[in-house]
């Protein structure tokens, strides 16, 4: 993931893949995260656990998460990601909005 600095906690990153093209978000958008804000239940956030990074929709069981994707792409059908004690996660941090690649 390619990362730009905004200050006070905010980035660019690049999306990859298509596993949340269902909530508007496609390979190469532009997201801009703030890791200052913890994501609420159903909020789209970046998560990265053991080095990997994910953009999914959280919601939160118990001392866990479980994170979703949203495709709309024929053919793809991925599997809800559990994480059964959130201190497993390195980061987690909101998307606060989206810009399209347009090329």
């Amino acid at each position: 993931m390619n990362c730009d600095t905004l200050g006070a906690g905010k980035f660019m990153i690049k999306a990859e893949g298509n596993s949340m093209s269902a909530s508007g978000i496609d390979e190469g958008d532009s997201l801009m995260i703030d890791v200052a804000e913890i994501p609420q239940d159903g909020d789209i956030a970046v998560i990265r656990i053991n080095g990997c990074f994910f953009v999914k929709r959280v919601f939160y069981r118990g001392h866990g998460v479980v994170l979703i994707s949203e495709t709309n792409a024929e053919g793809e059908n991925y599997e809800p990601i559990e994480i059964k004690n959130i201190s497993d996660i390195d980061l987690m941090a909101k998307v606060i909005s989206s810009v399209k690649k347009v090329i």
